[in-house]
């Protein structure tokens, strides 16, 4: 009886738009900070790791997995849960894959990487097409950019150093904070369930 009491609150919490303008203003300005650190100084290397911008990318992959994990587990729709869990999954996996293979080249990251991003964008825009979400502009937009950007870190092209996986990397935490902060504004507006 109590745990139910417990679980409500979480979901108040959780449906709140609060947390979803709190969690996209962070992924948005942690991933344009990422961005602009891996184009500015691209070579960083801090606690013996080259190009540590992958680590904290693979750290925010690893934080938004968590907490998409947790929104699977607190949502009462099964699309949402479904459409959390598999994000989540491909969020932690990935994540952890490329935090644990830091010291590798930029050749052997970037396969992981270009599917990492062209399977979170395409998926991204299925769910789109197949729900009714409000406003699903700014998802879209953020979905073509990470197929796209999965398609160059894939093919290397422009670019096949690791200053340009950090900065797709960034791309994706940057376009998925934005996509939060209008998901937010659409709970606000009472446009979503």
């Amino acid at each position: 009886m109590n745990t139910k009491t417990e679980a409500t609150k979480i979901e108040r919490l959780i449906n709140y738009p609060e947390w979803f303008m709190l969690r996209g203003l962070v992924m948005l300005i942690l991933g344009v900070l990422l961005l602009i650190f891996s184009m500015l100084v691209p070579n960083v290397e801090m606690l013996g790791v080259q190009s540590s911008w992958l680590l904290f990318c693979s750290i925010l992959i690893l934080i938004a997995g968590v907490l998409r994990a947790i929104d699977a587990y607190i949502s009462d729709r099964v699309a949402l849960k479904v459409m959390n869990m598999q994000s989540s999954i491909i969020d932690l996996v990935c994540g952890f894959v490329i935090l644990t293979n830091l010291g590798e080249t930029a050749l052997t990251l970037s396969l992981i990487i270009a599917a990492y991003l062209m399977i979170q964008g395409l998926f991204r825009l299925g769910f789109i097409y197949l729900s009714e979400i409000p406003n699903p502009h700014s998802a879209r937009i953020g979905g073509i950019v990470s197929v796209l950007l999965g398609m160059m870190v894939w093919l290397q092209w422009p670019f096949n150093g690791l200053w340009f996986l950090s900065f797709a990397l960034s791309t994706e935490i940057a376009n998925r904070g934005w996509a939060l902060l209008f998901y937010a504004r659409s709970v606000r507006n009472g446009q979503v369930d």
